[in-house]
């Protein structure tokens, strides 16, 4: 308070922003002083001159005065002075003018005797107009007393990670200051920093800072400022008034004040952590418009390394580049998206500590490590070796702060951008994790995991595992006996490959019946899932069924589904046992959703019982299996009336089937909106994508169509990729379609044995249609039409039936030629017939074949009135036949016999006749159906 008086009293006799000085006279009036600036005196004005307004407003009161004269822009003043006279030189009052008559009253002060008033002559007037220089103006806002509870806070401000301003008192507590409302309020603020105000702060104004209050207007440097609000926590609002506000700490409060700059001050940008994409932007901005100024260059790299330290991998590099301008040009390179340069600056910065890299490290390897993601198709080619090298040397700073899951993280990311000794190295890792766990889980003495013991059975198939005690036999036992459905299952295959005569095999059945037969179902169901690959024929396989049956009597749902996918053959048909439908039904019960599924599709082979299907799909689906979802899905599509209770469109369950995992609930959601022809919408490819990943052929082989429309190289690539998988799952016209792509060297290398194994694996695996129809082009048939049924054999060669017809106006001379006869005058109509039987090698009826028929030609009409001419005869052909789903193609050679050519038919007596043998010549085209 006493500072604020002394700095009051030295600027009594002066005006805020205004270089003329004044003196107090004896009066206490503002006057010109004795020492004025040249410009003054030459522009005429005196000492003593008396200050008696400012802009109009009377200098009564000097403490408003200043302020009014301090608030606003800078801008031109107008004073008013009056001049006093010179010594001796005053004027003298004018002489009273005679006073009329008038009622005797009171003598007024002042007056003359004769009652007429007397005023002092006025005093000469100047003006002059001072420009009030740009003054930073401190302005009292608001004082914030302390809220109840709080203590006298201890520490100076901090700033939490949200960016705000935040008080510890002296319980420890945290208050945290609420600037829109304008209190402070107890709060949990998590973790803080120290908040001061930087340098730089200081340094963005030249002015003289003037501190605005009721008390009046105090002026002085920006030390005399820092001195007094050096402490505060600066604010980039406050009460919704934008604009710096700063905050100060008092005995009793917070007093707040408000900074108006002079125009043309630059901001000082400020950032909150919690985004700090706005700490880079601050950053270079500072940088950019402060660079010069002191402090500017801290403030910048503090910017800059929060931003850097939460996740903002570019401001890494700007703060080396900062802090050690030799980089700039790497690092100008690197933003540019040169990876090399990225990788450069990082490894030298890592080279100083590679012990224990610091936070700066890791987001400059981190940067380098993402750029894969940016950029043209083409840039992302260029660099992904350079990227990966990034993120195996970030997997290698990572491994020096002792944090292996985020090592493994960036060599998976090296490793799917096509580093393979990231591959290696990453699944090196991760098998050596998981086996180390799985080991622990299955052998733990006290808790031992069944599905760990299954899984410790599968990674000991694929090697060895060093930690472990048992073999994969022994641990799959024990996870069967544990409970694990899958590992009885996989246990059952080592009969297949052992024998069931096989000692460990024995074993294995004679633990798993004993504990049975102490009442222990899931042995139970283990031991049934080895007697089950006995021979049907041998009691053992009867007993299967009957430990399955009375597993799910127990109520163990695997009992129950392991019961009703049991064939009934055998010794089986002997036992007393539910039927599969009623083992379906009780696994359903049991809440098991495999069980409801696989009543589910036995319910919906009858469509009486569909009804029902839709219930058991229900309840499967919402246990959460996936697949029962889709079919859900597809069973709402059926036709039905009315709708079933609780029933939702197809849609929903089929979104719900991929959601869980269904590469199939994906496609038939993807069926609907893929158009005929051109690209389809953004989500329909990622619904095939996402089908195609699950390896379900459909969705892989629509997938690889999509592609292939577009017509490229690069797109052909990829559908190769895709139809492969198909073919490997099912689709088998991928087969053909791949093998065609292989044939003619498109997306692949041109490999004709490997597109002859494809086409022959469609030859042998596509489905057979029984009957074909179509038109046939060709020597001697003309055009025509063709029939063919392919009888239904189930395994062998295919062996077909078909005709042929074709009737072609005018065409019927050449049979009368041939006969003898002259040239009609009108030429008969020719009617060609056909049968003939197809042998194919292989059960679907496409692909070579040879051919055996005979034929019927016959010219009628025309010169032949009511007559015919008839010639029959047999043919042999080859040829190839090629089927997509609906449609066919064939080609095929052969020679055929048309009757003999008898040689008395042109000279009567010429003994001796020849048969009429042609080469034969056939394309047809056309449906294949049923």
């Amino acid at each position: 308070m006493l500072l604020s008086l002394l700095a009051l009293v030295a600027d009594a006799a002066t005006l805020p922003g205004i270089p003329i000085p004044f003196d107090l006279d004896e009066e206490g009036r503002w006057v010109l002083s004795s020492e004025l600036p040249t410009n003054l005196t030459e522009a005429g004005a005196q000492p003593g001159w008396i200050l008696r307004e400012v802009d109009g407003l009377a200098f009564d009161n000097p403490a408003m005065v200043q302020f009014r004269v301090a608030s606003g822009p800078a801008r031109n003043i107008q004073l008013l002075f009056s001049i006093p006279w010179p010594e001796g030189e005053a004027p003298e009052a004018p002489e009273a003018p005679e006073a009329p008559e008038a009622p005797e009253a009171p003598e007024a002060p002042g007056a003359d005797p004769e009652g007429a008033e007397v005023t002092a002559p006025e005093l000469p007037e100047a003006i002059l107009v001072a420009r009030r220089a740009p003054l930073i103006q401190v302005e009292e806002v608001a004082f914030l007393p302390w809220p109840e509870g709080l203590q006298p806070p201890v520490k100076a401000w901090q700033e939490s990670w949200s960016g705000d301003a935040v008080l510890i008192d002296s319980k420890q507590e945290t208050w945290l200051l609420d600037e829109d409302e304008g209190v402070l309020l107890r709060s949990n603020a998590g973790e803080w920093t120290e908040h001061g105000i930087p340098d730089v702060f200081w340094g963005l104004s030249s002015a003289t800072w003037a501190f605005l209050s009721a008390r009046g207007v105090e002026r002085g440097d920006v030390d005399w400022a820092r001195g007094r609000l050096g402490r505060a926590a600066r604010r980039s609002s406050f009460r919704g008034e934008s604009g710096d506000h700063l905050v100060v700490q008092e005995d009793d409060g917070l007093r707040v004040w408000s900074v108006g700059w002079p125009r043309g001050t630059p901001s000082l940008p400020t950032c909150q952590p919690r985004v700090p994409e706005t700490c880079l932007t601050s950053g270079m901005q500072i940088l950019a418009e402060l660079g010069e100024r002191a402090g500017a260059r801290e403030e910048a790299m503090r910017h800059l390394g929060l931003a850097c330290a939460n996740g903002v991998h570019r401001a890494c590099y700007e703060s080396v580049a900062l802090e050690d301008p030799s980089t700039a040009e790497d690092v100008t390179a690197c933003i540019g998206g040169d990876v090399t340069a990225c990788n450069e600056v990082a490894a030298d910065r890592l080279a100083f500590d590679p012990e224990d890299p610091e936070d700066l490290v890791l987001g400059l390897l981190e940067y380098a490590c993402e750029l894969e993601g940016s950029g043209t198709l083409g840039e992302r080619l260029r660099r992904l070796e350079d990227v990966g090298q990034g993120c195996i040397l970030l997997s290698s700073a990572y491994d020096a702060r002792e944090m292996p899951d985020m090592a493994l993280l960036n060599l998976d990311q090296a490793c799917v951008i096509g580093r393979a000794d990231a591959c290696e190295e990453a699944a090196d890792r991760r098998h050596q994790a998981f086996a180390a766990r799985t080991v622990r889980e299955c052998e733990d003495p006290d808790l031992p995991i069944a599905t760990s013991c299954v899984d410790l059975g599968q990674l000991l198939q694929q090697g060895e595992v060093p930690v472990a005690t048992l073999d994969d036999f022994g641990a799959f036992l024990r996870g069967c006996t544990l409970g694990a459905v899958d590992g009885c299952i996989l246990l059952g295959d080592y009969v297949d490959r052992w024998g069931i005569e096989h000692a460990r095999v024995q074993e294995a059945e004679s633990q798993l019946l004993g504990s049975c037969g102490e009442g222990e179902q899931r042995a139970c169901v283990g031991a049934a899932h080895l007697l089950v690959r006995h021979e049907p024929r041998t009691e053992a396989y009867g007993k299967a069924l009957s430990l399955f049956s009375s597993a799910c009597e127990a109520g163990l749902g695997e009992g129950c589904v392991a019961g009703a996918e049991q064939r009934r053959i055998g010794y089986a048909r002997r036992i007393e046992a539910p039927s599969q439908v009623e083992l379906w039904t009780a696994a359903c019960d049991r809440h098991d959703a495999i069980g409801c599924a696989g009543l589910g599709e036995r319910l919906a082979r009858s469509r009486p019982e569909l009804s029902s299907a839709f219930t058991a799909y229900e309840r499967s689906c919402e246990l959460g299996h996936a697949s029962a979802c889709s079919k859900l899905g597809q069973l709402v599509e059926r036709k039905h009336e009315p709708a079933w209770p609780g029933e939702l469109p197809a849609d929903t369950y089929l979104e719900r089937g991929c959601t869980n995992g269904d590469p199939e609930g994906c496609f038939w959601l993807a069926e609907d909106s893929l158009p005929r022809k051109g690209e389809p919408p953004e989500e329909t490819y990622l619904l095939l994508d996402q089908s195609c990943e699950g390896e379900y052929g459909s969705g892989c082989a629509q997938l690889a169509q999509v592609h292939l429309e577009r017509k490229t190289n690069f797109d052909e690539e990829i559908a190769a990729r895709h139809l492969d998988t198909a073919c490997d799952n099912g689709h088998y016209d991928s087969c053909r379609i791949l093998g065609g792509m292989y044939l003619r060297g498109r997306g692949v290398e041109r490999d004709r044995q490997k597109a002859n194994e494809l086409l022959e694996r469609f030859r042998l695996n596509a489905r057979r249609r029984h009957l074909r129809l179509g038109a046939a082009l060709g020597i001697p048939y003309g055009a025509g039409g063709e029939v063919e049924l392919v009888l239904p054999i189930p395994v062998g060669p295919a062996i077909s039936l078909g005709g042929n017809g074709a009737y072609l106006p005018k065409a019927g001379s050449v049979l009368m030629l041939i006969k003898g006869e002259g040239e009609p005058r009108v030429a008969p109509d020719l009617q060609i017939l056909g049968v003939s039987g197809r042998l194919y090698p292989n059960p679907q009826g496409r692909g070579l074949f040879g051919a055996v028929g005979v034929h019927q030609l016959v010219a009628t009409g025309g010169d032949l009135g009511d007559d015919q001419r008839v010639r029959t005869g047999w043919n042999w052909r080859m040829g190839i036949r090629s089927q997509t789903n609906l449609f066919y193609t064939s080609l095929e050679i052969g020679m055929g016999q048309f009757g003999n050519l008898v040689l008395a038919d042109f000279e009567e007596g010429e003994p001796g006749a020849f048969p009429i043998v042609l080469p034969a010549l056939g394309f047809s085209f056309g449906f294949a159906l049923l």
